[in-house]
Formats: structure tokens, C-alpha cells, sequence
């Protein structure tokens, strides 16, 4: 006979719960499909936001100024400058009318050829007159008291121009002493060299014992007393060298001529 549980109790033998099928996913893809819409809202509200916000200028600092560009404009030629000729660093100059008697301003060490103007002999810029126009350089070196030797043009030097301070005698210049004459320093402002030709009598000048031109641009202070000596100077009590300014390449030899002189007087 069969028995009857006692309440509350499994069956000793109950029924086993219906098996699920194999493959069934109907739960789990709802559950991702929902949660792939939930994503793209989220994606979607942000991207609408970011479309619809517009940054915030921060209050403690000021916003730039606008600036309006102004269109650049090209500079109207100058038509009252002179037309730029040959010569003196590639500027117009005045020498290429100078003629022998004309002084010039602006003829000091290291200037530039562009800065030499003929000027008017009663200026008080004028520092330097215009001895003689010759067709070579080395031709200065005879003209008397001429110390500097310009070219008209740099470019095509054919012509020179032999210049000497405004005020000194052109009979005192250095480069036409000879044996027999003195020398003696002189400061004047506007004479390149320092010295001139005077009389003997005058106190403190030197006489010229002997004058040398060939090889005189060997002649240094170690050597000067031999060559000196060796060229008839009796017992020589010291030397002067001379050179001329050349001012066509900027130069100027050690020595153009060589004077030895005796005691000062």
C-alpha cells in the first residue's frame, strides 16, 4: 500500500523539473540590447551638448583686442637723391669736379672717400687744399707739401688728386727737404705727419744730414743708424720717416723717404 506523506514533505520519488532547451538566449539579448541603447543615448546627449555649449571666458583675465591689420605699402621712391655715381663706397661725391686750388672737408685717418666734399677755403671745415691733379699716385710724392694722394674715381683711378693742410706753406712741406734743411715738429690740427721744414736757426730743429728714397721702406728703428751711417750720415742723432697717404687702396708704405738728421739746435 502505498504510504501518504506526511504533510510538509517531499515525495520520496518526486518528478524531475522539465529540462531547458539547449540554445535558448532570448533573455541575455535583451538584456545587452538594452544596455547598447542605453549607451548610445549617453554618447548622443553628450555629443549634443558639446555641439551646444560655448566656452566660458574666464572673468579674471582680459580678452584680447582685436587688431586690424594694416596693408603694407611700398615706400615712394626719392626722387630728389642724387643718382648714386662710381667711386667713394658707391655714393655720389664731389672730387670728380675738384680742381688744383679747391680745398675739401672730411679728409682725416679713416675716413671714408664718400665724406670728402670741395668745400669753400674760408669755411672752418675745411682742412685740406687741393695742390695739384695728377694722372698717377707717385706722381704726389714730388708735389711740395702735398701728404695725401685721392683718387678723382676708386673705381677707375686715372686721375689723383694731391692734397696738403689748408694752412701750411706749400715751401714747408717735408717731402721736398734736402740735405741742408731742418725739420722740426709741429701739432698744427691738419697736418697728417707732425713735422715741416723750417729755417736752422730755429731753436729745437733738426738738421738733414742725409736724405734716402731708395729702399728707404727697409729702414725701421733697429737699422735706421747703420743705414744711416752707411749712406754718409756723420754720427746720426736719430731719423725721420715720411710716407704719403695713399688713399685709392687705403695704404700707406712704412717709409716713402728717410731723413737722417744731426743734433737738434
Amino acid at each position: 500500500m502505498g504510504q501518504v506523506p506526511a504533510p510538509g514533505m517531499a515525495p520520496a520519488y518526486a518528478s524531475p523539473p522539465p529540462a531547458r532547451k539547449s540554445g535558448s538566449n532570448g533573455p541575455v539579448i535583451a538584456v545587452i540590447a538594452v544596455v547598447m541603447v542605453a549607451v548610445i543615448g549617453v554618447l548622443a546627449f553628450f555629443l549634443i551638448q558639446g555641439k551646444d555649449t560655448k566656452p566660458v571666458a574666464d572673468p579674471t583675465t582680459s580678452s584680447p583686442q582685436e587688431t586690424t591689420s594694416t596693408p603694407e605699402v611700398s615706400p615712394t621712391p626719392d626722387t630728389k637723391s642724387p643718382t648714386p655715381t662710381p667711386g667713394g663706397n658707391g655714393t655720389a661725391t664731389s672730387l670728380s669736379s675738384a680742381s688744383k686750388g679747391d680745398c675739401v672737408s672730411g679728409l682725416v685717418e679713416g675716413t671714408k672717400l664718400s665724406d670728402v666734399k670741395v668745400t669753400d677755403c674760408s669755411s672752418s671745415s675745411a682742412t685740406h687744399k687741393i695742390l695739384d691733379k695728377v694722372s698717377s699716385e707717385t706722381a704726389c710724392l714730388t708735389v711740395a707739401s702735398a701728404e695725401a694722394a685721392v683718387p678723382v674715381n676708386p673705381v677707375v683711378a686715372v686721375q689723383y688728386l694731391c692734397m696738403g693742410p689748408k694752412d701750411v706753406d706749400p715751401s714747408q712741406g717735408v717731402n721736398i727737404a734736402k740735405v741742408g734743411d731742418c725739420l722740426i715738429d709741429d701739432s698744427s690740427p691738419n697736418l697728417i705727419n707732425k713735422v715741416k721744414k723750417t729755417e736752422c736757426t730755429t731753436t729745437g730743429s733738426y738738421p738733414i744730414q742725409v736724405v734716402i728714397k731708395e729702399g728707404a721702406n727697409t729702414i725701421d728703428r733697429d737699422n735706421a743708424y747703420d743705414k744711416c751711417t752707411a749712406a754718409g750720415a756723420s754720427n746720426p742723432y736719430t731719423f725721420y720717416p715720411w710716407s704719403m697717404t695713399r688713399y685709392g687702396d687705403g695704404s700707406t708704405l712704412p717709409n716713402d723717404i728717410v731723413f737722417c738728421l744731426g743734433s737738434p739746435n
